[in-house]
Protein backbone atom coordinates (compact mmCIF):
# COMPACT_ATOMS: atom_id res chain seq x y z
CA UNK A 1 0.00 0.00 0.00
CA UNK A 2 1.43 3.37 -1.03
CA UNK A 3 0.17 6.93 -0.82
CA UNK A 4 1.37 9.85 -2.90
CA UNK A 5 0.32 13.49 -3.06
CA UNK A 6 -0.86 14.37 -6.56
CA UNK A 7 -2.99 17.53 -6.58
CA UNK A 8 -2.92 21.04 -5.17
CA UNK A 9 -6.07 22.64 -3.76
CA UNK A 10 -6.46 24.62 -6.99
CA UNK A 11 -6.20 21.46 -9.09
CA UNK A 12 -8.72 19.65 -6.88
CA UNK A 13 -11.22 22.51 -7.35
CA UNK A 14 -10.67 22.39 -11.12
CA UNK A 15 -11.33 18.64 -11.27
CA UNK A 16 -14.51 18.95 -9.15
CA UNK A 17 -15.82 21.77 -11.36
CA UNK A 18 -15.23 19.66 -14.48
CA UNK A 19 -16.95 16.63 -12.95
CA UNK A 20 -19.97 18.76 -12.09
CA UNK A 21 -20.03 20.13 -15.65
CA UNK A 22 -20.43 16.54 -16.86
CA UNK A 23 -23.33 15.74 -14.52
CA UNK A 24 -25.47 14.74 -17.53
CA UNK A 25 -23.05 11.84 -18.06
CA UNK A 26 -23.19 10.55 -14.47
CA UNK A 27 -24.81 7.14 -14.28
CA UNK A 28 -26.74 6.14 -11.17
CA UNK A 29 -25.71 2.61 -10.22
CA UNK A 30 -28.25 1.92 -7.48
CA UNK A 31 -31.90 2.82 -7.85
CA UNK A 32 -32.26 3.34 -4.09
CA UNK A 33 -29.00 5.13 -3.30
CA UNK A 34 -27.27 8.20 -4.80
CA UNK A 35 -24.22 6.34 -6.06
CA UNK A 36 -23.02 7.41 -9.51
CA UNK A 37 -20.14 6.72 -11.85
CA UNK A 38 -18.63 8.87 -14.58
CA UNK A 39 -16.97 6.54 -17.06
CA UNK A 40 -17.22 2.85 -17.92
CA UNK A 41 -16.35 0.64 -14.94
CA UNK A 42 -15.19 -2.90 -15.68
CA UNK A 43 -16.43 -4.23 -12.34
CA UNK A 44 -19.94 -3.02 -13.14
CA UNK A 45 -20.14 -3.11 -16.94
CA UNK A 46 -18.18 -6.22 -17.93
CA UNK A 47 -18.61 -9.91 -17.22
CA UNK A 48 -17.32 -13.27 -18.34
CA UNK A 49 -20.49 -13.63 -20.43
CA UNK A 50 -20.34 -10.35 -22.37
CA UNK A 51 -18.27 -7.18 -22.34
CA UNK A 52 -20.26 -5.36 -25.01
CA UNK A 53 -21.81 -2.91 -22.55
CA UNK A 54 -18.38 -2.02 -21.15
CA UNK A 55 -16.78 -1.42 -24.54
CA UNK A 56 -19.81 0.49 -25.86
CA UNK A 57 -19.67 2.82 -22.86
CA UNK A 58 -15.91 3.19 -23.16
CA UNK A 59 -16.22 4.18 -26.82
CA UNK A 60 -18.81 6.82 -25.91
CA UNK A 61 -17.29 8.18 -22.70
CA UNK A 62 -13.52 7.93 -23.27
CA UNK A 63 -13.41 10.93 -25.67
CA UNK A 64 -15.42 13.03 -23.21
CA UNK A 65 -13.18 12.12 -20.28
CA UNK A 66 -9.98 12.64 -22.24
CA UNK A 67 -11.16 16.04 -23.45
CA UNK A 68 -11.85 17.21 -19.90
CA UNK A 69 -9.27 15.38 -17.85
CA UNK A 70 -6.14 14.91 -19.99
CA UNK A 71 -4.29 17.16 -17.54
CA UNK A 72 -5.45 15.05 -14.60
CA UNK A 73 -4.49 11.76 -16.27
CA UNK A 74 -1.01 13.17 -16.94
CA UNK A 75 -0.57 13.85 -13.22
CA UNK A 76 -1.86 10.39 -12.28
CA UNK A 77 0.47 8.72 -14.79
CA UNK A 78 3.42 10.69 -13.43
CA UNK A 79 2.47 9.77 -9.86
CA UNK A 80 2.29 6.07 -10.70
CA UNK A 81 5.64 6.25 -12.46
CA UNK A 82 7.11 7.76 -9.31
CA UNK A 83 5.46 5.14 -7.07
CA UNK A 84 6.31 2.06 -9.17
CA UNK A 85 9.53 3.01 -10.93
CA UNK A 86 8.04 1.68 -14.18
CA UNK A 87 6.68 3.23 -17.34
CA UNK A 88 2.97 4.03 -17.11
CA UNK A 89 0.42 5.08 -19.72
CA UNK A 90 -3.30 5.06 -20.39
CA UNK A 91 -4.56 1.89 -22.02
CA UNK A 92 -5.75 2.49 -25.59
CA UNK A 93 -7.95 -0.64 -25.58
CA UNK A 94 -9.98 -0.21 -22.36
CA UNK A 95 -12.07 2.37 -20.53
CA UNK A 96 -10.17 5.28 -19.06
CA UNK A 97 -9.97 5.70 -15.28
CA UNK A 98 -13.28 7.21 -14.13
CA UNK A 99 -15.04 8.56 -11.11
CA UNK A 100 -17.07 7.32 -8.15
CA UNK A 101 -19.59 9.88 -6.94
CA UNK A 102 -21.48 9.32 -3.69
CA UNK A 103 -24.00 11.92 -2.59
CA UNK A 104 -25.13 12.10 1.02
CA UNK A 105 -27.41 9.34 2.29
CA UNK A 106 -27.79 7.91 5.78
CA UNK A 107 -27.59 4.37 4.41
CA UNK A 108 -23.90 4.96 3.69
CA UNK A 109 -23.32 4.90 7.45
CA UNK A 110 -23.69 1.13 7.05
CA UNK A 111 -21.23 -1.19 5.23
CA UNK A 112 -23.25 -1.27 2.00
CA UNK A 113 -20.22 -1.67 -0.28
CA UNK A 114 -19.11 -5.21 -1.07
CA UNK A 115 -15.93 -6.80 0.23
CA UNK A 116 -13.96 -7.79 -2.86
CA UNK A 117 -10.68 -8.31 -4.63
CA UNK A 118 -9.98 -6.81 -8.05
CA UNK A 119 -9.99 -9.51 -10.71
CA UNK A 120 -11.92 -7.73 -13.45
CA UNK A 121 -8.84 -7.47 -15.67
CA UNK A 122 -9.31 -11.18 -16.36
CA UNK A 123 -12.71 -10.59 -18.00
CA UNK A 124 -11.48 -7.97 -20.49
CA UNK A 125 -10.07 -8.38 -24.00
CA UNK A 126 -6.39 -7.44 -24.12
CA UNK A 127 -4.51 -7.30 -27.45
CA UNK A 128 -2.16 -10.27 -27.70
CA UNK A 129 0.77 -8.11 -28.75
CA UNK A 130 0.62 -6.24 -25.42
CA UNK A 131 1.65 -9.43 -23.54
CA UNK A 132 -0.40 -8.59 -20.45
CA UNK A 133 0.44 -10.25 -17.14
CA UNK A 134 -2.99 -11.34 -15.87
CA UNK A 135 -1.75 -13.27 -12.85
CA UNK A 136 0.41 -10.77 -10.96
CA UNK A 137 1.72 -7.20 -10.77
CA UNK A 138 -1.69 -5.55 -10.95
CA UNK A 139 -2.46 -2.16 -9.39
CA UNK A 140 -5.57 -0.43 -8.14
CA UNK A 141 -5.60 3.25 -7.25
CA UNK A 142 -7.93 5.87 -5.79
CA UNK A 143 -7.38 9.61 -5.98
CA UNK A 144 -9.60 11.50 -3.55
CA UNK A 145 -11.10 14.76 -4.82
CA UNK A 146 -13.95 15.57 -2.42
CA UNK A 147 -14.62 13.79 0.87
CA UNK A 148 -17.27 13.93 3.60
CA UNK A 149 -16.34 16.22 6.46
CA UNK A 150 -16.11 13.20 8.80
CA UNK A 151 -13.59 11.58 6.45
CA UNK A 152 -13.55 8.52 4.22
CA UNK A 153 -11.31 5.60 3.45
CA UNK A 154 -10.79 1.97 2.60
CA UNK A 155 -11.17 -1.14 4.77
CA UNK A 156 -8.64 -3.87 4.01
CA UNK A 157 -8.01 -7.41 5.25
CA UNK A 158 -4.87 -9.54 4.83
CA UNK A 159 -6.64 -12.30 2.90
CA UNK A 160 -5.74 -12.56 -0.78
CA UNK A 161 -7.24 -14.50 -3.67
CA UNK A 162 -5.54 -17.80 -2.77
CA UNK A 163 -6.71 -17.50 0.85
CA UNK A 164 -10.28 -16.94 -0.24
CA UNK A 165 -10.22 -19.77 -2.77
CA UNK A 166 -9.22 -22.13 0.04
CA UNK A 167 -12.31 -21.23 2.05
CA UNK A 168 -15.58 -23.10 1.52
CA UNK A 169 -17.88 -21.16 -0.77
CA UNK A 170 -15.48 -18.23 -0.59
CA UNK A 171 -17.38 -16.14 -3.09
CA UNK A 172 -20.45 -16.10 -0.82
CA UNK A 173 -18.36 -14.86 2.11
CA UNK A 174 -17.86 -11.50 0.46
CA UNK A 175 -21.44 -10.54 1.20
CA UNK A 176 -21.48 -11.68 4.85
CA UNK A 177 -18.45 -10.89 6.86
CA UNK A 178 -17.21 -14.29 7.96
CA UNK A 179 -13.62 -13.11 7.66
CA UNK A 180 -12.10 -13.28 11.13
CA UNK A 181 -8.87 -11.37 10.55
CA UNK A 182 -8.46 -7.80 11.74
CA UNK A 183 -9.58 -4.99 9.44
CA UNK A 184 -7.14 -2.18 8.62
CA UNK A 185 -8.55 1.24 7.77
CA UNK A 186 -6.75 3.36 5.16
CA UNK A 187 -7.60 7.03 5.62
CA UNK A 188 -8.17 9.07 2.45
CA UNK A 189 -7.06 12.69 2.00
CA UNK A 190 -8.04 14.99 -0.85
CA UNK A 191 -5.37 15.35 -3.50
CA UNK A 192 -3.71 12.12 -2.39
CA UNK A 193 -3.62 8.85 -4.34
CA UNK A 194 -3.72 5.48 -2.58
CA UNK A 195 -2.15 2.62 -4.55
CA UNK A 196 -2.38 -1.10 -3.81
CA UNK A 197 -2.23 -4.38 -5.70
CA UNK A 198 -6.00 -4.96 -5.69
CA UNK A 199 -5.30 -8.55 -4.63
CA UNK A 200 -6.14 -8.07 -0.97
CA UNK A 201 -9.71 -8.14 0.27
CA UNK A 202 -10.99 -4.56 0.52
CA UNK A 203 -14.14 -2.49 0.84
CA UNK A 204 -15.23 1.13 0.66
CA UNK A 205 -15.45 2.06 4.33
CA UNK A 206 -18.82 3.24 5.71
CA UNK A 207 -19.37 6.87 6.59
CA UNK A 208 -18.57 7.90 10.16
CA UNK A 209 -21.17 10.65 10.27
CA UNK A 210 -23.96 12.03 8.08
CA UNK A 211 -24.22 15.57 6.72
CA UNK A 212 -26.87 16.25 4.09
CA UNK A 213 -24.54 18.18 1.76
CA UNK A 214 -21.52 15.85 1.90
CA UNK A 215 -20.12 14.22 -1.23
CA UNK A 216 -17.48 11.56 -1.77
CA UNK A 217 -15.83 11.91 -5.20
CA UNK A 218 -12.79 9.89 -6.22
CA UNK A 219 -10.92 9.02 -9.39
CA UNK A 220 -10.75 5.23 -9.70
CA UNK A 221 -8.48 3.06 -11.81
CA UNK A 222 -6.47 -0.10 -12.21
CA UNK A 223 -3.34 -1.06 -14.08
CA UNK A 224 -1.87 -4.21 -15.62
CA UNK A 225 1.73 -4.82 -16.62
CA UNK A 226 2.50 -5.01 -20.34
CA UNK A 227 5.76 -6.56 -21.64
CA UNK A 228 6.98 -6.69 -18.06
CA UNK A 229 7.88 -3.01 -17.97
CA UNK A 230 4.87 -0.75 -18.67
CA UNK A 231 1.70 -0.31 -16.61
CA UNK A 232 -1.45 0.26 -18.66
CA UNK A 233 -4.11 2.27 -16.81
CA UNK A 234 -7.81 1.53 -17.23
CA UNK A 235 -11.04 1.22 -15.25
Amino acid sequence: MQTIDILSDKQIAKAIDQIDELADHWEQRNIQLPFFTLGAASYLDSSRVSNSRYYDKAARLNPILLNQFAWLYDLVVDGLKQATGKNCQLSDSQALPGFHIFLAHKQFLNPVASMHIDLQHKTLQWPEDQRIDLEANTLSFTLSLELPRSGAGLNTWPEGHEDLMAMPLWSTLLGNTEINSECTFIDYHTGQMVIHSGELLHQIAPLRDYHFDDRRITLQGHAVLSHGDTYLLYW
